[in-house]
Parts: structure tokens; C-alpha cells; sequence
């Protein structure tokens, strides 16, 4: 059976069982990374080619003793990210965007789900629909395109296709993330007409299709850190669009302090725990954050991947990983997703001579 929203909720009273059983200690353990930051640079620094970013599944939480396995994270979006030279490599998600195609966008979606089955991974962090304000963000062809009908159609697609296959969906960044370097640092400004018509639709839309997790990101939205955001993650996400899953920030600097991310709707900090773990059990002991925050988040969590477990099958191995059906289909998203230009007039090559402009 398939890890749709209704069977995720069925596993309520299963993971309060299992919270309610836990210590603080150890629900403040199922909302952090297991990877040390010392761990992460020392792999992007391996000369070693089978050593590298997410070189393997990243965990985080999981408790043992009572089955709730921890959450296996896969980036992506080109494929699966795990292994150098062996994962598939799909388009780019802006060509995979120019096919307008969203039924082959399902079936990148169903391989790439099986190929972090391959890996042993349960999570794929490869949903990006961030919408580019400027065609100088460096990281535009990691999204579909700039509008957010397309941009949701797309997402929405790829969310379908990767949960049919029984492997969360992560959909990121959420919100407002449309440059790089400046990601860190830049506060942004939006009135509410166009938040709500250009900025989350493509958001609404993914959850709407059954996403079960969501990354926020790193700038800050009127003030506030997209990762601490209790607007964007409270009372929008979670309350008003009712998701049921779990969010986790952005790696090593999506949490920039304990307090207001845990309490602003922050369930997992990725990919190396600073804020949360001992310092987040010390403000919930303090009286800064109420410990029913901490109860929800480790219901978010447990719940998911319980569900998640539970629907997996052992169906795939790692010959699905970079398998010929898969090189196929990358083949033919790229055939539909390139774009010619008409040959009139003998306009082609293009010559500085015939042409001054290219857009009016």
C-alpha cells in the first residue's frame, strides 16, 4: 500500500504511544542529525572519490529500541546524489521543466525512489521549486522555471512519483529562497497579495499532493530566519495548510539559535546538530520552550517513519542504481525538454551582422 497522507495518519496513536513512552532526552534525539560537521567537511575534503558530499544516506534521529528507524537523507535533484558515478543522472530540473511533461516527471520520480531504496536511504531532498526572482541565482536550473503554476505541476509531480514508490518527499526551500551566496543574510520583503499568489501556491500544491517533508531555508522572511519562522511554519504550513509531516532546516546554518526555532515550528536540525540536542533540553528545562513543542515534533517525525518503514518492501537492490531503464528515461527527458530555434530566413548561425536582438 502506498505511504499516501490518510495511511501516514493511521500511525497517530502508534507513534503517541511511543512518544509519550520516550525521555526529553530522547525526543530531543529524534530532531537532530547524526553526522558530525567535523564528519561532513572531512568527506568534502577526501581526495578519496568514494568520499564526497552525501556520499551516503545521512541520518538523523531514530530510536533503536523501540523500531522507529532513523531518517535516511539523499539529496538531490539530478538523481540520487549517494554514490559518485553510479547514480542516475537525470536533466536538470529547468530542462526537465522545458518538457511541460508532468507524467515523465512521475517516472524520473518512481526511479529516483528506487534508487535511494538502492542505497538504503528512505528520503529524497531533491523537490526543489524555489521560483528564480533573478537569473542570476546561480542554482536556477535546480527549479523548473519562474512561474508557480508550472513550478507547482512540476513539484507536485515529482512529489507523486518518488512517494509511489514508498521513499519520502522533501520539498525545498521553503520560503523565498531565490539566491545563493546572499542566502545566508538577505531579508525578504512581500506583500501579502503576492506571497499568497506567486510565492507559496507551488508550496500549497506539493503538500496538497501528500509531501511529507518539507526543508525551509536559510534567508530570513520580514525579519525572521525562514528555519525560526513561526508564520511560514506554524500557522501556514502546519495549521492552515495541515500538513501532517516534518520539517527540517537547511544544512549546518538553516538554525541560528534554540529557542525561536524550536518554538517558531523547526522539527529536525540538519545536518549536524549545534542548536538543538543538549541546548534545546536545557531550554525546555528552563521553561523556554514548552516541552508539548518537543512532543510534536517527535510525533511529526516518528509518525513519518514508521509509515514509511512499515510500506517499504525489500524490492529493490543496488542494480536498480544507474540501471538502463533509468539511463533511458534520462535520455528521453533530455530529447523533450531541449528547444530549437526555427531556421527562417537562414537566421542560423546566429551573426552580429543579421541580428541585434534576440528578445524585444
Amino acid at each position: 500500500m502506498k505511504c499516501n497522507k490518510s495511511k501516514r495518519l493511521s500511525y497517530t496513536k502508534k507513534a503517541k504511544e511511543i512518544v509519550n513512552s520516550l525521555t526529553l532526552e530522547e525526543k530531543v534525539s529524534l530532531m537532530g542529525g547524526n553526522v558530525t560537521l567535523n564528519d561532513m567537511l572531512s568527506d568534502l575534503r577526501d581526495a578519496d572519490e568514494r568520499k564526497h558530499y552525501n556520499s551516503y544516506p545521512y541520518p538523523a534521529g531514530g530510536i533503536e529500541k523501540d523500531n522507529v528507524p532513523p531518517m535516511l537523507f539523499c539529496d538531490g535533484p539530478r538523481g540520487v546524489v549517494c554514490s559518485a558515478g553510479k547514480s542516475t543522472c537525470f536533466p536538470v530540473s529547468m530542462l526537465r521543466g522545458a518538457t511541460f511533461d508532468t507524467s515523465l516527471e512521475e517516472k524520473i520520480g518512481n526511479a529516483i525512489g528506487k534508487e535511494v531504496h538502492g542505497y538504503k536511504g528512505n528520503l529524497f531532498a531533491g523537490v526543489c521549486i524555489n521560483l528564480p526572482y533573478n537569473p542570476g541565482w546561480g542554482r536556477s536550473q535546480e527549479t523548473y522555471g519562474e512561474e508557480s503554476f508550472h513550478l507547482g505541476e512540476m513539484g507536485r509531480a515529482l512529489v507523486k512519483g518518488v512517494q509511489n514508490e514508498n521513499v519520502i518527499a522533501c520539498v525545498k526551500h521553503f520560503a523565498f529562497n531565490q539566491m545563493e551566496i546572499s542566502r545566508f543574510k538577505v531579508n525578504v520583503e512581500c506583500d501579502k497579495r503576492t506571497e499568497r499568489e506567486v510565492f507559496l501556491p507551488h508550496f500549497k500544491k506539493c503538500v496538497d499532493a501528500g509531501a511529507a517533508a518539507i526543508m525551509s531555508s536559510y534567508n530570513l522572511y520580514k525579519g525572521t530566519h525562514c528555519g525560526h519562522h513561526d508564520y511560514l511554519l506554524n500557522q501556514v504550513l502546519k495549521k492552515e495548510w495541515d500538513f501532517d509531516g516534518f520539517v527540517m532546516s537547511d544544512f549546518i546554518w538553516g538554525v541560528r539559535e534554540t529557542v525561536e526555532a524550536a518554538n517558531g515550528g523547526q522539527d529536525m536540525e540538519m545536518c549536524c546538530t549545534q542548536f538543538f540536542g543538549d541546548k534545546l533540553v536545557e531550554a525546555v528545562k528552563n521553561g523556554q520552550v514548552k516541552e508539548s513543542k518537543i512532543d510534536e515534533s517527535a510525533l511529526r517525525i516518528v509518525r513519518t517513519l514508521l509509515a514509511f518503514k512499515d510500506a517499504y518492501s525489500n524490492e529493490y537492490d543496488e542494480s536498480v542504481i544507474g540501471c538502463e531503464d533509468h539511463i533511458k528515461l534520462a535520455l528521453q527527458a533530455a530529447r523533450e525538454g531541449i528547444t530549437l530555434i526555427k531556421n527562417e530566413n537562414n537566421l542560423l548561425p546566429l551573426s552580429k551582422d543579421k541580428i541585434k536582438k534576440l528578445l524585444c
